[in-house]
């Protein structure tokens, strides 16, 4: 993602560790979105599978930044580091073994537009 466009609406941040098996399904489903003005920001959480190796060119429609750490910094730890690489107004937390369905995300904005009395704005 250009650093110099808008920033998206959401940030996904997906921590990952020795995730092959279930990643690519992840993404897959992410791609799928109907909703799109989104980023994924991929925690590599210091994974010894290579299951972020290519992602980027296998998924070009994705706005996907991979932050690999040299080693396992615990999933809370993780997750705060995407969230300060998150670029976006609301962030979503999701886990490389979850598979949204395509409406995931327009769903979730319409419930946070639905009860403004839960944000933090």
């Amino acid at each position: 993602m250009n650093i110099s466009s808008p920033p998206p609406l959401i940030s996904i941040i997906l921590v990952t560790w020795n995730s092959a098996a279930t990643l690519t399904r992840c993404l897959g489903c992410l791609a799928a979105q109907t909703l799109k003005d989104f980023e994924v920001v991929l925690v590599d959480n210091g994974s010894k599978d290579n299951s972020t190796l290519g992602l980027e060119e296998k998924y070009p429609k994705l706005h996907l930044r991979v932050e690999c750490l040299e080693s396992d910094r615990g999933f809370a730890a993780a997750n705060n580091i995407g969230a300060r690489m998150a670029r976006c107004h609301w962030l979503a937390l999701l886990n490389a073994d979850a598979f949204p369905e395509p409406d995931w995300l327009e769903k979730l904005l319409v419930a946070a537009e639905n009860n403004p009395e839960f944000s933090w704005v």
